[in-house]
């Protein structure tokens, strides 16, 4: 009779333990799947705001049509092409001029700004060789993939801005697309940032302006 209940005894603490490890292993399950769903909702949460950010700048930004006159930018621009102006455009989204942009340029004895590609920043790369400009280790080209064979005189403009293979901090290169007829740095050499009125966005509707 005695060995009977002993047995009893040790079966149940056997089932009772088999309980409480199950409980404990379910237990420790649900916290790590809480732990795993609060690190998700710290990762949805901080995703979006750069993209909330840019479309305040770009909401603040005032837009106006323009219509190009003259072909100091073509191919890429011909005479009565239409663009969009975006107004202070690197002011307003706190961010520099980059190679490839359309700027508004600032040009003297100009009523309205001038459209140029911006060429080069302080932060490339320049050599000039056989009187070709190259940038970045690869020659300069236009739309049309033409290369600018630049005169003597353009030449020892450009030279007057470049030191060490750089431009000087926060100045810039602004080039036509025309190589042939085209007033930027040729001309005038590199350009500040004070100068930048905007950028420019090619549309492709056809609104009266």
């Amino acid at each position: 009779m005695q060995k009977k209940m002993q047995k009893k005894t040790y079966m149940l603490l056997i089932v009772c333990t088999t309980l409480v490890f199950s409980g404990c292993k379910n237990l420790e399950k649900a916290e790590n799947i809480q732990n795993m769903q609060n690190i998700q909702e710290v990762e949805e949460i901080s995703t979006p705001l750069p993209t909330v950010l840019a479309q305040n700048c770009e909401e603040k930004i005032i837009r106006e049509r323009k219509r190009i006159s003259g072909n100091s930018m073509s191919p890429l621009l011909h005479n009565n092409d239409r663009v969009m102006l975006l107004h202070k455009y690197y002011e307003i989204c706190q961010t520099k001029p980059k190679k490839g942009d359309l700027i508004a340029y600032d040009y003297v004895g100009e009523k309205i700004p001038i459209i140029k590609v911006l060429a080069a920043t302080s932060e490339d790369f320049l050599q000039i060789k056989n009187n070709t400009l190259w940038i970045n280790g690869e020659e300069y080209k236009n739309s049309g993939n033409q290369k600018y064979n630049f005169s003597k005189g353009e030449l020892e403009m450009l030279q007057l801005y470049i030191k060490n293979n750089h431009l000087k901090k926060d100045t810039y290169f602004i080039l036509g697309d025309n190589i042939s007829n085209s007033r930027d740095s040729r001309k005038f050499g590199a350009i500040s940032p004070q100068k930048i009125l905007g950028k420019f966005e090619l549309i492709t509707d056809y609104d009266t302006l």
